[in-house]
């Protein structure tokens, strides 16, 4: 019987792969962050070994320990928004932690297999073309996860060729499944319709906004009501002028706006176009934060917006 360890085991995916390669006859092993989401793996998965893929002592312990015949990889940041957040904690889970793992199957166990996840944030805007998108095809990440998953791949690519690890990387498109998290998208939706109840909700359910098309606007409106939060209310332009923007805004989004409001955002378009975005290190130029792709136009009908003056009229 082969066995396999696999880290991030606590994970969606990673609750998920355990379980299938189990009733496929594997002996299987579970990497899991600390010892309390030990003793939880356990009670309903199997075996597990505690292994914090940021610290290359830790991995190597784990890894010398299982002597696996092959390693399945998915421990790491998975969240976009995450990763743009804590961007160190971002690059110490996946471009440290892929560095970690690669590394102790080449001292430990060199003829083991080892499959690394990325993910398809790796293309980035790659596809704005229209073409197909394959394994040759050159990578554009447009945010810190997907460039930090990029980074990473050229970690595994530097052990393939110079020390002939048996290395494969998987690039995972988006898909969903029982017990995912609500902070990703499907997740969200599936918690919403769970806990819906006609008798206290009433008959019209409330799912996230689709309409990509007034996406930039509802961008824009958050970033107001951050600015509204967060002022220190020391100066007029922050204390009243965030208030009255994004009052203004959500009229618009609200479809109670009139012509007039369009020449009085357009007073504040260098701050509420790309500018303001790109001046507060959003990573990703809003040129490429509405999917472009042949496909999305098709189904809309037209080209997505992109410009806050454009969102605005038609809105209004």
């Amino acid at each position: 019987m082969k066995t396999l360890f696999v880290t991030g085991a606590e994970g969606f995916t990673g609750k998920h792969l355990v379980e299938y390669l189990g009733r496929r006859g594997y002996d299987v092993i579970g990497g899991v962050r600390n010892r309390a989401r030990k003793l939880a793996f356990e009670r309903q998965y199997g075996k597990a070994l505690v292994c914090d893929v940021s610290d290359a002592i830790n991995v190597a312990r784990a890894v010398a320990s299982v002597k696996p015949d092959g390693i399945i990889h998915l421990a790491g940041t998975s969240q976009p928004h995450a990763a743009n957040a804590e961007p160190l904690a971002a690059y110490q889970s996946i471009v440290t932690g892929w560095a970690n793992v690669v590394d102790a199957v080449r001292r430990v166990v060199p003829r083991a297999r080892v499959l690394l996840a990325s993910a398809c944030e790796v293309y980035g805007n790659a596809g704005a073309d229209g073409r197909p998108l394959n394994e040759d095809t050159p990578l554009a990440p447009t945010n810190t996860f997907g460039s930090l998953k990029a980074t990473a791949e050229s970690i595994a690519r530097t052990f393939f060729l110079n020390y002939h690890t048996n290395i494969t990387v998987v690039r995972p498109f988006h898909y969903t499944g029982t017990g995912q998290s609500e902070y990703f998208f499907f997740g969200a939706v599936a918690k919403r319709l769970a806990e819906w109840n006609s008798s206290t909700h009433g008959d019209d359910l409330q799912l996230p906004d689709l309409d990509f098309k007034r996406d930039l606007l509802h961008v824009v409106g958050k970033f107001l009501e951050f600015f509204v939060e967060e002022s220190c209310g020391y100066c007029t332009p922050c204390r009243v002028g965030n208030v009255l923007l994004r009052d203004r805004l959500s009229d618009v989004r609200a479809g109670k706006g009139t012509p007039a409001d369009l020449e009085y955002l357009g007073h504040f378009h260098g701050l509420m176009g790309v500018e303001l975005i790109s001046r507060i290190s959003l990573p990703v130029d809003l040129e490429h934060a509405l999917p472009p792709h042949v496909a999305f136009r098709e189904c809309l009908g037209d080209q997505p917006i992109a410009r806050t003056d454009a969102a605005v009229r038609q809105t209004i």
